[in-house]
């Protein structure tokens, strides 16, 4: 059976045309401003691209309304390659960006909603052009496909496999008996979480257009802001604690949120990956804030506590805010910041990283695999939630963290072609694959990633995608058995 081409061009021109649309949102903004020629750049932009989806819709009439799961791994691929390329043309446009390459970078950060940048100085950038950036964070973050499945039915096609294949995290129970629906309810849930930090923020004394900027970076997970020193320009502990819980819920998985409202709070503390998401963060946010004040790095407890809660939910949901610049820490607390970096938010979530759920169930097949060296016949499952981990998840766990650490490696290697600090080069690479944003040395929090070549651009970039599309979806494209005829 080969690809469902016309259901593949399909769905990439309702995606296209759903970004193309999105981009009218920056248009009222610029005009907002004052700001005409960049109202009538993103209004090009926008027409070009929904053009260019109206063509595509014309090539996929008649489309088989099956798709398989091939095909909804070279759609989901297809489409953050192309929401990269449409996205970074704004930028080219208004000259905000003059290099390509590093306008896809700052699109592909934006959409897989990592936060690194290669700006500064946003003072000086149109209003049209900072909303844009951040509102790709928001795109990114509920799944430009999700969106897309949502729509589906009225198009005659199923989205089951696509929205498998998009969706992050090794365990995805459905929502609702039809993947339709249950896109459409994490669009529920992930507007109902914006609409309400956007509220608060403003309640809080936030100006709107600061609000909407920082709540599309909370709700993405991403961290761009128009601001060079992040969520620590406000100086202010109501922010940092609104934000602070936020962070945590986008880091959430939908599903859950989803449950709880369904069946009540306790549904959060039977889900055994968000008691270990929670107990992380705990955890490492005291012996933080315990090591920033013993040592003297702030002068208060509270003033340690603030600092250390914010910036660790800030990474372990790989947002990527800062409220202080982690890189001058005592080295034990930028340790665990960066243990951090390879463990993520839940499954399901719009967070990126490993993802607490995996790192659960090798922690749990170790123990298993001690207690079997001491009880050679007893008769021990992983579990999660009460339920036996099939084999199958279990090899899909290993091979993933496996392919993570290759392309760790990998992607450290060709940066670092570069010939700049190896902390940086491994963080860098570290931080666009798991879609953190921040990292250490030369692309810290208070620096950004323009010191990295073009070459290095992409590769980050590449790895962005990678990271966002947890992995396998994105290299089994890349493999010569996806495209054998029959498979």
């Amino acid at each position: 059976m080969g690809l469902n081409k016309k259901g593949i061009l399909k769905i990439s021109g309702v995606c296209c045309r759903i970004i193309g649309l999105a981009m009218l949102v920056p248009v009222l903004v610029a005009l907002i401003y004052g700001e005409y020629e960049t109202a009538v750049q993103f209004t090009l932009t926008a027409g070009a691209t929904v053009a260019g989806s109206l063509l595509l819709s014309l090539a996929s009439k008649n489309a088989s309304r099956v798709l398989k799961m091939r095909d909804g791994f070279l759609i989901v691929t297809l489409v953050w390659f192309i929401a990269a390329i449409i996205g970074g043309i704004p930028y080219m446009m208004t000259g905000t960006i003059t290099d390509p390459f590093k306008a896809f970078f700052e699109a592909c950060s934006g959409f897989s909603t990592t936060g690194a940048s290669v700006l500064s100085d946003f003072d000086s950038i149109p209003k049209g052009v900072v909303f844009w950036r951040s509102f790709t964070h928001w795109l990114g973050g509920i799944g430009i496909i999700v969106i897309a499945v949502a729509l589906l039915p009225s198009l005659g096609l199923s989205g089951q496999n696509v929205v498998r294949a998009e969706t992050p995290g090794p365990v995805l129970d459905k929502i609702t008996p039809k993947m339709n629906d249950m896109a459409r309810y994490i669009c529920l849930v992930y507007g109902t979480l914006t609409v309400a930090e956007l509220i608060l923020l403003c309640l809080g004394g936030m100006g709107v257009f600061d609000a909407l900027i920082t709540t599309f970076g909370t709700a993405g997970t991403g961290g761009f802001t128009n601001h060079d020193a992040s969520i620590e320009y406000y100086s202010s502990t109501y922010f940092d604690v609104v934000i602070t819980i936020f962070m945590l819920l986008a880091g959430t998985s939908f599903n859950l949120h989803y449950q709880a409202l369904r069946r009540g709070p306790k549904a959060y503390f039977k889900d055994s990956e968000f008691s270990f998401y929670i107990f992380i963060v705990l955890v490492f946010s005291a012996v933080i804030a315990v090591d920033l004040y013993a040592t003297g790095f702030y002068t208060t407890a509270s003033e340690s506590a603030d600092k250390a809660f914010f910036q660790t939910i800030s990474i372990a949901t790989t947002t990527g805010f800062t409220n202080a610049d982690f890189g001058l820490w005592p080295e034990l607390s930028k340790m665990l910041l960066f243990i951090l970096m390879f463990i993520g938010g839940c499954s399901g979530s719009s967070a990126g990283g490993v993802k607490a759920v995996r790192i659960l169930i090798v922690l749990k097949y170790i123990r298993k695999g001690i207690a079997i060296r001491l009880h050679p016949n007893a008769v021990m499952d992983v579990r999660i939630n009460g339920r036996r981990v099939p084999s199958q998840t279990m090899s899909s766990v290993v091979t993933f963290i496996f392919l993570y650490a290759v392309a760790l490696v990998l992607g450290t290697l060709l940066v670092s072609f570069d010939n700049i600090e190896h902390i940086a080069c491994f963080s860098g690479a570290l931080s666009c694959l798991g879609n953190y944003g921040p990292a250490f040395g030369l692309v810290g929090p208070e620096i950004n990633y323009a010191v990295f070549s073009d070459f290095s651009s992409v590769v980050l970039s590449l790895l962005m995608i990678a990271g966002r599309l947890e992995l396998i979806t994105f290299f089994v494209i890349f493999t010569p058995e996806y495209w054998k005829p029959g498979h």
